[in-house]
């Protein structure tokens, strides 16, 4: 939830990463937000594509169509 609002926050597009911390009282803070997804064989954007039954060049396209469309303002 709070990666998905820091997303719409930043007007962020397409997909991005938030990494967050977790302090000695529970609370999280977030430390940055990624727009450019790891795309190696070890990184979680390809697996997670994978997953839902997307092969690596239908990832590639989708985050380039993602990357033309016109900012939601």
């Amino acid at each position: 939830r709070m990666a998905v609002e820091a997303h719409k926050v930043l007007g962020c597009r397409g997909v991005s990463r938030s990494d967050f911390i977790k302090d000695g009282n529970g609370a999280f803070w977030i430390l940055e937000t990624n727009t450019i997804p790891g795309m190696t064989a070890t990184s979680l954007l390809p697996d997670a594509a994978r997953a839902a039954g997307m092969t690596f060049p239908e990832l590639c396209t989708k985050l380039i169509e993602l990357a033309l469309e016109e900012p939601v303002r």
